[in-house]
């Protein structure tokens, strides 16, 4: 999957591009910061989360971008487990435009529309180590259909 970098108000974060025009993608950004931002043994900071998901292919996943990078965890199932918690399962975790196959996942408490991610824990194993991130929403988001 090839990736490219699209200028959001919430700052700079990898998105998802596919064969052209051929799939829709829904993007919801969210200002926030990261209590808790790593990813294979390093310490990172971020100030916004990208939620998306291709409807072509029935995958969900979360970007998180730094200064230094952009990850993103990403999947192709997902559960609602209680009226405002949503799980995706984590196959594969994004460093920019290298994928690498993981196993884990990302818990989010959605808004009382449950439209919106309030806070979003993601973790996940993959053979160059691990990768967490504790996001808390900061404001509202914004939502781009591409």
């Amino acid at each position: 999957m090839k990736y490219a970098n699209i200028a959001l108000a919430a700052g700079l974060i990898g998105l998802p591009t596919t064969a052209l025009g051929t799939t829709d993608v829904t993007v919801v950004t969210t200002p926030g910061i990261c209590t808790e931002f790593s990813f294979a043994g390093k310490h990172l900071r971020c100030s916004a989360l990208a939620s998306t998901h291709t409807d072509h292919s029935q995958r969900s996943g979360f970007t998180f971008a730094s200064l230094e990078r952009s990850i993103r965890f990403e999947g192709g199932q997902d559960m609602t487990l209680a009226a405002h918690r949503y799980l995706l399962m984590v196959d594969t975790v994004m460093d920019g435009d290298k994928s690498f196959p993981a196993v884990g996942q990302c818990t989010a408490e959605l808004s009382a529309s449950k439209r919106h991610v309030l806070s979003l824990i993601c973790e996940a194993t993959f053979l160059s180590g691990k990768a967490r991130v504790l996001f808390k929403s900061t404001g509202m988001p914004s939502v781009q259909k591409l």
